[in-house]
């Protein structure tokens, strides 16, 4: 994976975090209340932890130590310890941009923030562009990949 993508990965983590810690969905407000158990990303869930583990892996890194949380296993007290190059689902996330396709505004109306949206948008596509970097795309494709399934054409 090229230094760029690691880069891009966590630019947009960077981008995404404050957006999930001000977040107004109705299940990320619900579980607010147990801020010891999910800290900050609200969205986070055992099943996606096992994927980020399994990308670690199949990208040739080595995932972080568990940290000990009930229920998800990356999961520290600021938040999530694996790198965001490797969590791209919960990197990317973002409850408005998943549902509805906007980033929303701060005091949580649902109208768009056109400036964070396209920001957002402009991460996500540099991230797109650099995957076809020959180097990244190897990876990618890479059929000896644990998680990923041979493709068949007809």
């Amino acid at each position: 994976m090229t230094e760029k993508l690691i880069n891009l990965y966590q630019d947009l983590a960077d981008f995404t975090k404050p957006k999930c810690e001000a977040c107004h969905n109705q299940m990320c407000s619900r579980l607010k209340v147990d801020a010891a158990t999910f800290k900050p990303n609200r969205c986070c869930d055992p099943h996606y932890c096992a994927i980020a583990k399994q990308s670690a892996i199949d990208f040739g890194g080595t995932p972080p130590e568990p940290t000990g949380h009930p229920t998800l296993p990356y999961m520290g007290e600021k938040g999530c310890i694996m790198p965001p190059h490797y969590r791209h689902l919960c990197t990317a996330h973002v409850c408005s941009m998943n549902s509805v396709g906007i980033i929303e505004d701060p005091k949580g109306r649902m109208e768009p923030d056109e400036e964070a949206t396209l920001k957002y948008f402009e991460l996500t596509n540099a991230i797109d562009e650099e995957w076809l970097v020959p180097t990244n795309a190897a990876l990618f494709n890479n059929k000896n990949c644990n998680s990923c399934e041979d493709e068949t054409t007809d």
